[in-house]
């Protein structure tokens, strides 16, 4: 049964009834389909008999044995299975969990060619890819997903991006020892040659300009501290469902919208935006625009009214905002009710009331 869905459409996450659940694990144990590391102390082998398509570490502690399989394959095989054959690592998916630390692959993991999924759960963290001779590495031509950490002082992120041509879901962080932004391709990560990417998700990356592929469906930014100005290059995109402004990532008090951007936007989460106080936009701006989430934007007035004509609009989601924010969604809702359109749904949370509390449960309850 799926129990979450993505915003850009697919199964995010599924539940199992028990019985069915406890079916699954004994048969993927069998068909060594999925290796599960809860404890420090537990060992999987990439390169047994028949070595597991998939690996998740649970706690983020296991990441010496992890590497310690990569480096030296052989040593772990006679080591533990003298008697095996050597097979090729067959992995597919890597998931760490519970690892706040951006993490160093070893070079070995260039040889991976199975790889599609190398992820962590963790927001702010991913893995770093070694660049040791990176001109001569095959790519990894499979890779679908992947949590990337970016060092800018190795001035080799353009080349790493050479070598996941298939990439369709990347979330890219800047690690903590971040210099002059010169130092990545002067100043602009081109993202815009990746054919298959659907979703990006872009954290650190103070100062940077970018070039995006016309076919994304899904951007998230935060801490880009980009001025408004620069936000008609994604209001261009013809593609775009879900953008995400988050905490930092454009600075600056007025957000003037363009006629004719966001063709395609289905769902819209301001949060975190301190100094963003002024928000002007037309009635032809997100004609497709399905929900609005504004969280934690302390300084701005007001939604703009006009919002309200947006033919598709079903939610306005409004947190930690002020009393006039939450006037003017409450506002948009009335006049809406007025025309004869109550399918708009407003929920308000930790806004200073503007109503009395019963006519706010009401509005909040299901």
């Amino acid at each position: 049964m799926v129990s979450k869905q993505r915003t850009i459409g697919g199964a995010k996450a599924c539940r199992l009834h028990d019985l069915v659940h406890e079916f699954c694990v004994k048969k993927a144990k069998e068909e060594n389909f999925l290796h599960v590391l809860h404890g420090r102390n537990d060992r999987f082998i990439l390169t047994g008999p028949s070595n597991p398509l998939r690996v998740c570490d649970q706690n983020g502690r296991n990441l010496m044995i992890w590497e310690l399989m990569l480096e030296f394959p052989n040593y772990w095989r006679n080591k533990f299975h003298p008697s095996c054959n050597s097979k090729p690592l067959k992995l597919q998916t890597f998931l760490l969990r519970g690892n706040n630390a951006d993490y160093l692959l070893p070079k070995t993991i260039w040889n991976i060619k199975t790889l599609r999924h190398l992820w962590t759960t963790y927001s702010y963290a991913g893995f770093i890819f070694p660049v040791e001779n990176l001109e001569v590495c095959p790519g990894l031509i499979h890779l679908d997903t992947l949590s990337l950490a970016i060092d800018p002082s190795s001035q080799s992120l353009q080349k790493i991006l050479t070598k996941l041509p298939n990439i369709r879901r990347l979330r890219c962080t800047m690690t903590t020892s971040r210099e002059e932004p010169t130092r990545i391709a002067g100043g602009i990560p081109l993202f815009d040659y990746f054919s298959e990417l659907q979703s990006l998700a872009l954290h650190s990356f103070h100062g940077y300009g970018f070039k995006f592929p016309l076919n994304l469906k899904k951007l998230t930014l935060s801490y880009i501290e980009q001025p408004w100005s620069e936000i008609s290059t994604i209001g261009k995109l013809p593609k775009l469902e879900v953008l995400k402004l988050l905490d930092g990532s454009f600075v600056g008090e007025e957000w003037e919208m363009k006629e004719g951007e966001f063709p395609s936007l289905r769902v819209l989460k301001l949060r975190g935006l301190r100094d963003f106080c002024s928000w002007t936009a037309s009635f032809d701006n997100f004609p497709r625009l399905e929900k609005l989430v504004v969280h934690s934007c302390l300084m701005l007035e007001e939604v703009p009214s006009c919002l309200g004509e947006c033919p598709a609009l079903e939610v306005i989601e409004v947190s930690g905002c002020s009393e006039s924010v939450a006037s003017s969604v409450k506002q948009i809702q009335q006049e809406q009710i007025d025309m004869g359109n109550e399918v708009l749904k407003i929920l308000i949370e930790n806004c200073v009331d503007a109503w009395s509390s019963s006519e706010e449960d009401e509005e909040s309850s299901p």
